[in-house]
C-alpha cells in the first residue's frame, strides 16, 4: 500500500462538505452580523 493510492481513495463525502460549507458561511454572516446587531444577551451571564 502506497501514501499515494491511499490518498487518493480518500474523499470527504458531499454532505460533510456541504456542512462544512453552511458552517462557514453562516459564521461569515454573524461576523458580518454582529456590530449591527450588537451583543445579545446571554443568559447566565449577568453582571449585576
Amino acid at each position: 500500500m502506497s501514501v499515494r493510492g491511499l490518498h487518493e481513495s480518500v474523499r470527504p463525502s458531499p454532505i460533510f462538505l456541504a456542512i462544512v460549507a453552511l458552517t462557514a458561511c453562516g459564521g461569515v454572516l454573524a461576523w458580518l452580523a454582529g456590530p449591527t446587531l450588537g451583543r445579545w444577551p446571554m443568559s447566565g451571564c449577568s453582571s449585576s
